[in-house]
């Protein structure tokens, strides 16, 4: 979402193009603020943190790993970012859910941190996903 800035332009600067330079440096959108909170994580394979697909599955694997090596803040803020992304009304979305999956398939159990899947019983489906956890 952009914003705008308003400010006293100096009596020296002459041209549009420096204020409009220097404004323009001001501006951020929504996926720039989503890349800059990617830009610090550890990459363990080529995952495109400019992409605007947070539930992509090699960033799964990206979370797997941070599990396993005890980094929680990373894997949490992959999951809340894939979870912001495809947040339901109702339920939780299928591409959360498959990427959760994908999380708790790659991980190693036993190593480090595990995420641990909740499915409840409705009365209409068998068996629904319903949440995931890191302990």
């Amino acid at each position: 979402m952009p914003f705008e800035i308003q400010a006293e332009i100096p009596a020296e600067i002459k041209s549009n193009d420096k204020v409009t330079a220097k404004a323009k440096s001001f501006e951020q959108t929504d996926s720039n603020l989503y890349a800059d909170a990617y830009a610090d994580l550890p990459v363990t394979k080529t995952a495109d943190r400019s992409s605007l697909d947070r539930c992509d599955l090699s960033l799964a694997e990206d979370a797997a790993k941070a599990l396993d090596d005890n980094r929680r803040p990373d894997a949490s803020q992959l999951l809340r970012a894939c979870l912001d992304q495809s947040a339901g009304f109702i339920s939780v979305s299928p591409d959360y859910q498959k990427f959760a999956e994908s999380i708790s398939a790659v991980e190693i159990k036993g190593k480090g941190l595990d995420l641990t899947l909740k499915y409840g019983l409705g009365r209409r489906v068998a068996f629904y996903f319903e949440s995931a956890e890191i302990k």
